[in-house]
């Protein structure tokens, strides 16, 4: 992605779109959204409202996946604090886990939560 100082969350997709050579409809698609969304998002602006707007934690983990590009950047220009209160061990997990593909993080998950509600742990 281009990193230049001072873009903000908008100005940074819209540079990473463009480094890709995508339309909004082409990038909008690959991220479940309405092309019009991801204008607003790249405009920073709700055209409804002209309030700000920025898209949701997940939503950004997604672009970040679809630009090819580190999860954190593009979640502190969004407002974000990611991963910060996390242990090295954990952020790794994390990080490989959102970039597994959706049916094996969805395996996962649903390991995961049965695990954790069984209430039981050996040592």
């Amino acid at each position: 992605m281009p990193h230049h100082e001072n873009l903000s969350f908008g100005e940074t997709i819209y540079e990473a779109r463009k480094a890709k050579g995508w339309s909004q409809r082409e990038t909008a698609k690959q991220l479940g959204i309405p092309h019009s969304r991801l204008a607003e998002f790249e405009m920073g602006v709700d055209s409804h409202t002209g309030k700000r707007v920025l898209p949701s934690y997940d939503k950004v983990v997604k672009m970040a996946m679809v630009f090819e590009v580190r999860s954190d950047e593009l979640l502190k220009l969004a407002g974000y604090e990611p991963l910060a209160e996390l242990m090295d061990e954990e952020r790794e997990l994390v990080l490989g886990f959102r970039q597994l593909p959706d049916t094996e993080r969805q395996m996962l998950l649903d390991s995961l939560r049965k695990l954790l509600s069984s209430g039981t742990s050996e040592s």
